[in-house]
């Protein structure tokens, strides 16, 4: 829906009908509009607990700078689900995205030693980072740029504020291999056939 919308301003519809499970400090003036953008919005109105959210008050959008960094994020919280729900092994379908994103975003990227409650990487040990991101969203900054807790020498963004991730787009599909108690493979999918 939000790709065919061209500004902002003609959101009030789609987002009527979506706001019922947004948070209550979601604010339309800020959504994404334009190609990709019921991939940006997703994480906004859809809020879920994540390093630098609680899941209730607003939504965060992540990305890895390299491909290698998404996937190492992404395969970590998977096998987390996968596991909680005793999944036998199987292939998980997934797409990467690619996007660009802008904006002047709080970097924190080196502080790994200097501010070790943000880096945690135990999501039950989240709430410090959760407070101290709150902060940064309810003083409007754009996100935070930090070094990948999953991926050595990997960045990361989490950007509070949708209007600052444009172009996303899926670039390719990929397949986690999980062997029932890891995901041990991110195999690259193609197509074989078509009729």
């Amino acid at each position: 829906m939000f790709e065919q919308v061209a500004h902002p301003d003609d959101l009030a519809d789609v987002l009527e009908v979506l706001a019922s499970g947004a948070p209550a400090g979601f604010d339309p003036a800020r959504a994404a509009v334009g190609p990709g953008a019921g991939w940006v919005m997703l994480p906004f109105l859809r809020p879920r607990p994540s390093r630098f959210s609680d899941g209730h008050r607003y939504g965060v959008f992540y990305a890895g700078r390299r491909e290698a960094t998404a996937i190492a994020e992404s395969t970590f919280h998977y096998a987390r689900f996968l596991a909680a729900s005793h999944e036998a092994a199987t292939l998980l379908g997934v797409q990467l995205l690619r996007c660009w994103v802008t904006g002047r975003m709080v970097d924190i990227r080196g502080r790994r030693a200097a501010a070790p409650e943000l880096y945690d990487p135990d999501p039950e040990q989240y709430g410090p980072a959760q407070r101290w991101a709150a902060g940064l969203q309810r003083a409007g900054r754009a996100g935070v740029v930090y070094d990948s807790v999953r991926h050595p020498a990997g960045e990361c963004v989490a950007v509070f504020d949708p209007r600052c991730v444009t172009r996303c787009a899926v670039s390719s599909h990929l397949a986690y291999e999980w062997d029932g108690g890891a995901i041990v493979a991110a195999h690259r999918m193609r197509e074989v056939w078509r009729r």
